[in-house]
């Protein structure tokens, strides 16, 4: 990075203008406001409550024909039919070299590789406004750390020109909360000694402000199940034999998105929890 580049025309991030006279208008009014992924950790699911979405519209009870029948589960907020197949398998795989992937994502947040930057511009009420642009960007280089090895809030970050920006016009901000759908996103995690790309597929994120500037939110879609069996068969000399073995035997179980022309489920819903930090980006970098 280029420390005398100018940076974003933006209002603090985490800080919303609220004083817009056009509310519930798409325009530029609001500035633009950001925030880095600081941890990410897979959605678990406790007591059939998940948090996440309902990517295929369909309640699903264990059995049925909908979602190959696997059980769906429901948001802390209640509502049903909340798609996390990979949350029901993690309990199998806690017990595995698996558990370790909580610090490995850490390590690779940490290192500038999976650093997601979350953008939401046009906010000229808060915390609720029905016309907001949300994106969600790749940041490039290796992040400023704390001392507790986190990502520095409130530093400067460039973006990734190769990734390709996730953006959603006229989305709203309800109670602080956007949400951006439909979304497709690769996400690098180094899970055991396997570099692995999970991919994302009509999938959706949600990000929650807080008062304080900092956020939180989840990021969810189907995985195609034999692009992940492809890179687990690539990577098998990094992974312990068992716990491959454990995996590509759950998958076809756990499969409830996009039937085929026979039915049969070919991807895996999954959903990743998050916190985020505000950020300035560069400039240049915008698009």
């Amino acid at each position: 990075m280029i420390a005398l580049l100018l940076l974003a025309a933006c209002t603090p991030p985490g800080t919303l203008d609220t004083a817009g006279p056009d509310v519930g208008t798409c325009g530029p009014e609001g500035g633009r406001s950001f925030w880095v992924v600081s941890a990410m950790d897979f959605a678990r699911i406790e007591d059939g409550v998940s948090d996440g979405f309902d990517l295929d519209g369909e309640v699903t009870d264990v059995g049925d024909r909908s979602g190959c029948g696997v059980g769906d589960a429901i948001s802390p907020t209640g509502e049903e039919g909340i798609d996390n197949a990979f949350g029901r398998m993690l309990p199998a795989l806690d017990g595995t070299e698996f558990a370790a992937a909580a610090g490995l994502i850490a390590a690779t947040i940490a290192s500038g590789e999976l650093m997601l930057i979350a953008e939401v511009s046009g906010a000229d009420a808060w915390p609720d406004d029905d016309c907001v642009s949300a994106s969600v960007y790749r940041g490039a280089g290796a992040p400023m750390l704390t001392t507790g090895g986190t990502i520095l809030p409130d530093q400067t970050l460039d973006l990734d020109p190769d990734f390709p920006a996730q953006q959603f016009e006229q989305a709203e901000l309800v109670d602080g909360s956007v949400v951006g759908r439909p979304l497709t996103a690769q996400l690098p995690l180094q899970i055991l000694d396997a570099s692995l790309v999970f991919e994302l597929l009509d999938g959706a994120v949600r990000l929650d402000i807080h008062e304080d500037g900092s956020a939180t939110g989840v990021l969810a879609g189907g995985i195609n199940i034999a692009y992940l069996m492809t890179l687990l068969e690539e990577q098998a000399a990094g992974v312990d034999d068992g716990l491959v073995q454990l995996i590509e035997s759950l998958l076809p179980l756990m499969a409830d998105l996009a039937p085929d022309a026979s039915g049969s489920c070919t991807q895996v819903s999954s959903a990743f929890t998050f916190e985020a930090v505000p950020v300035f980006v560069y400039e240049d970098a915008l698009p």
